[in-house]
């Protein structure tokens, strides 16, 4: 598709060289256009449409899920996965960019998959906090070790991208740095543990 662009702007009278650059231009323009297209349709359509539906349902679990803001967090991935996708195609010849960007988008992505899964996390707390059970026995604790676990695989991930390594390679790293976490904070995690039971 590039190429016929830029074939189009060679016959048109453009030179070779202008006619790389001006056919790549008009591409990232797309590309942004579509990713503009993309939010508004996801905000303004989707998002609205499955609010009004949440309204009109009889469940209390799903109005804690709009007033989490988990669908307006979820709307943000539809531009930045039309960006992530489009780009390699936009930016043809300019390799090193289009990694970039598209490194860059997919840590913007876990990042807002890190805040939806946070945002479903806290709506799984305020409905069980209508429930009788939620006096006796309260999940609180329980909530933030999980939460605690998603920040720390969320910078696990965004570090391995920022370092162009595997997840696997960093975890692996981190286990002689866990065992004296360990050893250093033994009394304080044996309490905590303790506290949770």
């Amino acid at each position: 598709m590039l190429e016929l662009l830029q074939n189009w702007l060679i016959t048109n009278g453009l030179a070779d060289s202008l006619a790389f650059y001006v056919a790549r231009a008009i591409a990232v323009t797309v590309v942004l256009i579509l990713s503009a297209a993309a939010d508004f349709i996801a905000k303004r359509y989707i998002v609205r449409a499955l609010s009004y539906a949440i309204s009109r349902s009889k469940t209390k679990w799903d109005d804690a899920l709009v007033r989490q803001r988990a669908l307006n967090r979820m709307a943000h991935l539809a531009p930045a996965l039309v960006i992530y996708l489009l780009t390699p195609l936009a930016l043809e010849g300019f390799e090193p960019a289009a990694s970039f960007i598209r490194s860059a988008v997919l840590i913007y992505m876990i990042i807002m998959i890190m805040l939806v899964l946070d945002s479903l996390l806290n709506t799984v707390e305020n409905v069980y906090q209508d429930y009788q059970a939620a006096r006796e026995i309260p999940i609180k604790g329980f909530i933030q070790v999980l939460k605690l676990a998603l920040y720390f695989l969320t910078g696990i991930f965004v570090v391995s991208i920022i370092l162009d390594k595997t997840p696997v390679y960093l975890l692996s790293g981190l286990g002689a740095l866990a065992a004296v976490m360990m050893l250093v904070f033994r009394d304080s995690i044996l309490g905590f543990v303790a506290g949770i039971q």
